[in-house]
């Protein structure tokens, strides 16, 4: 039983970053390009660097309350608060669930300009999106081998998935029956799970294209799934999915909640509740 929950886990871990990326960019090219990044920096760079300074403001604090197992000297905080407004740090341990925005914002600009490069030289067809997805997953699974610097693997992926977005809307394919039947696709992580561990950063070599084909069957079978959730009317979806970024920035903080009740009703010492979750 416990491993098929934790199959079930890596199966929700296969499909779940590369959705993110690839519903963010249905309509990843923008005519003005300018704008376009203004509203990716807008939506993913702000808010990230918004709550990761408000977090790093209160880490002592976070300390103090057992929270977190260390303190942060003057120095170390300036350099991290640097680090946060370059996004060159995963930033606070309590909000690691946003470190995804930084992958997607880089992502974001790249295919913005790639798709304003090719639009302006009339390049912008299924051809040339197709090579650049299959270029940016080739040196995704020779990334090892690569002796110069290049783009971390997961932002790779955000940007194969940024692309593949694109194509997708650009095609219609998902208006054409598939969201009817698409979540038939979660079958397809699901069988994946029990071959490899689906961690994007651990992904190399071929099982990066093993990760990307049950990245994109993981979000058919999301995007179907909304599909007949939307026809139930329930106002409460739609809530929550206005509200996916609070969710990000709150769900650990309330694991440390529930810790902390737990070992309050156990008599535990409360340094246990330092680890992050």
């Amino acid at each position: 039983m416990l491993l098929l929950f934790e199959r079930v886990a890596v199966w929700r871990k296969i499909f779940f970053k590369p959705f993110i990326h690839f519903i963010q960019n249905t309509n990843v090219y923008l005519l003005k390009q300018l704008q376009g990044i203004k509203n990716k920096l807008k939506r993913y760079y702000l808010p990230f660097v918004k709550w990761q300074l408000l977090f790093l403001l209160f880490h002592n604090v976070f300390a103090q309350l057992y929270v977190y197992d260390y303190t942060l000297e003057l120095p170390q905080f300036l350099e991290n608060a640097i680090k946060i407004i370059t996004m060159t740090t995963g930033g606070e341990p309590l909000l690691g669930g946003l470190w995804f925005l930084i992958s997607l914002t880089g992502a974001a600009i790249a295919s913005i300009v790639l798709c304003a490069i090719l639009n302006k030289y009339n390049r912008l067809t299924n051809r040339y999106l197709s090579a650049s997805i299959i270029i940016s997953l080739i040196i995704a699974a020779s990334i090892e081998y690569i002796p110069f610097r290049v783009p971390q693997i997961q932002s790779l992926f955000a940007f194969s998935f940024f692309l593949s977005g694109y194509l997708f809307k650009k095609n219609k394919i998902l208006e054409k029956g598939i969201l009817k039947f698409g979540i038939l696709c979660f079958a397809i992580p699901g069988i994946a799970a029990f071959y490899f561990n689906g961690t994007i950063h651990l992904v190399s070599k071929l099982e990066v294209f093993l990760y990307y084909f049950t990245g994109i069957a993981g979000s058919i079978g999301v995007m179907s799934l909304s599909y007949y959730i939307s026809k139930l009317k329930i106002n409460f979806f739609e809530y929550l999915g206005d509200k996916t970024l609070y969710i990000l920035v709150f769900h650990y903080i309330s694991f440390k909640i529930v810790s902390f009740i737990y070992l309050y009703i156990n008599n535990l010492p409360l340094e246990l509740l330092t680890p992050t979750p």
